[in-house]
């Protein structure tokens, strides 16, 4: 596409992610999920971070939970509306670390137009961990706060 945009050729070197035709950011999510899941640990809680979920209106954490095929008491959580819902997810899986396994999903597939700079920019990707499992390979635990001496 760089005869549209002149400028834009230099940036069409190399290599990005991109999800195929049929994915979307909860597609993506699922399969970053599926691989960071563990038989002997399954997590109480599930949040999915997302500025681009394809639901507006329904709840994509759910959607999620089903596709993983977790129980139907799993704790679920969406994030969304800030370029800082990773982030948010994240302190919040921690804090909830110390209680129960959850599951953090975070995952995003901008939508850009045809031959435009930002299709060239932009990378579409998915990454999941599974916090305050206990066990091996356990990826992150609650953490206890000292009290000072008094």
């Amino acid at each position: 596409m760089g005869w549209t945009n002149a400028p834009g050729r230099v940036k069409a070197r190399g290599e990005r992610a991109i999800c195929n035709w049929d994915e979307d950011a909860l597609t993506m999510g699922v399969e970053a999920g599926r691989a960071s899941l563990d038989a002997n640990r399954v997590p109480q809680s599930i949040v999915f971070c997302s500025t681009t979920a394809p639901f507006l209106d329904r709840d994509d954490a759910v959607a999620l939970a089903a596709a993983l095929d977790l129980p139907d008491s799993t704790d679920t959580l969406n994030v969304a509306a800030s370029v800082r819902a990773g982030t948010q997810g994240l302190i919040n899986a921690l804090r909830r670390a110390d209680h129960a396994a959850t599951l953090l999903v975070a995952s995003d597939a901008r939508l850009t137009r045809a031959g435009s700079p930002q299709e060239m920019s932009y990378g579409d990707a998915a990454a999941a961990m599974l916090l305050g499992a206990t066990g091996p390979g356990a990826l992150a635990h609650g953490v206890e706060h000292a009290q000072p001496d008094q």
